[in-house]
C-alpha cells in the first residue's frame, strides 16, 4: 500500500525526463515514515524528486507568508492607504504590579472641569408651566437657576486679507504710477499660505479614501 502511494505522488508529481509538472503546489507532500522508506526502495532519483518537491513547496509557501506580512504591516504612513483603515496594536505595558486596586486610590484628591467665573454666553432655559397644576409661568420671575456650562471651540472662520495697491499721478509730469503687489499675491483672488496647506492635507486624505 505504501509503495504503491510514494509511486502515485511521484508519478504525479514528475515527469519521464524527471522534470516537475506545473501543478506541483497542488500535490500534498505529507509522507509517512512507511511512505519514505518505500521512496528510499525505489532508489537515489526518487528521493531526489521528493526532496525538489518539498524544496519547491517550501518556497512557494515562504513567499506566500512574505506577501501576507507585507500586507498586515501596511499602514498610512509607508503606503496609500487612508488612516481611518489603521489598526491600533495594544502596547503591553511595562509597569509592574503594585498590589494596590485598580483606579483612584483612597485619599487621592481628583480632578474636574471647572467653571468659568465670567462665560462668553447664556442660554437661559425657562420653565414655561408648572408641572403639578399646568398653569403658565412664562411671567413669573425665576427664583433661582442651575449652572451647567459646556466647553468649545469658537468656529473656524475664513479671514479675507484684501491688497491693494496705490495709483498715483505725479504732479509734476503727470505720470500714472502704480505701486507693485508682493511676489506672493499674484493673482486676483487665492488662497493664503495657511488655507493651502489644509487643502493640500485635504486634497491628499480624499485621494488615499479613493485608492
Amino acid at each position: 500500500m505504501a509503495g504503491r502511494k510514494s509511486h502515485q505522488i511521484l508519478a504525479e508529481g514528475i515527469s519521464p525526463d524527471k522534470s516537475l509538472y506545473s501543478s506541483q503546489s497542488d500535490i500534498s507532500l505529507s509522507l509517512s515514515r512507511e511512505d519514505i522508506l518505500a521512496v528510499y526502495e525505489e532508489g537515489p532519483e526518487a528521493v531526489c524528486a521528493i526532496i525538489i518537491l518539498q524544496a519547491t513547496r517550501i518556497a512557494e509557501l515562504e513567499e506566500r507568508l512574505k506577501l501576507l506580512e507585507d500586507q498586515i504591516n501596511k499602514n498610512s504612513r509607508n503606503s496609500s492607504k487612508p488612516p481611518s483603515t489603521d489598526t491600533f496594536k495594544k502596547i503591553k505595558g511595562q509597569r509592574r504590579p503594585s498590589g494596590k486596586p485598580v483606579g483612584g486610590q483612597k485619599g487621592h484628591k481628583g480632578h474636574t472641569l471647572e467653571m468659568a467665573e465670567n462665560p462668553d454666553h447664556v442660554i437661559v432655559h425657562p420653565v414655561t408651566k408648572c408641572e403639578s397644576c399646568g398653569r403658565s409661568l412664562c411671567d413669573t420671575e425665576a427664583a433661582s437657576y442651575e449652572r451647567r456650562q459646556v466647553l468649545d471651540l469658537p468656529p473656524i472662520k475664513v479671514e479675507v486679507f484684501e491688497h491693494r495697491a496705490d495709483r498715483t499721478i505725479c504732479p509734476n509730469c503727470g505720470c500714472l504710477n502704480k505701486a507693485i503687489f508682493p511676489k506672493e499675491v499674484a493673482y486676483p483672488v487665492q488662497y493664503g499660505t495657511r488655507l493651502k496647506s489644509v487643502a493640500a492635507y485635504l486634497n491628499l486624505n480624499s485621494s488615499c479614501s479613493r485608492e
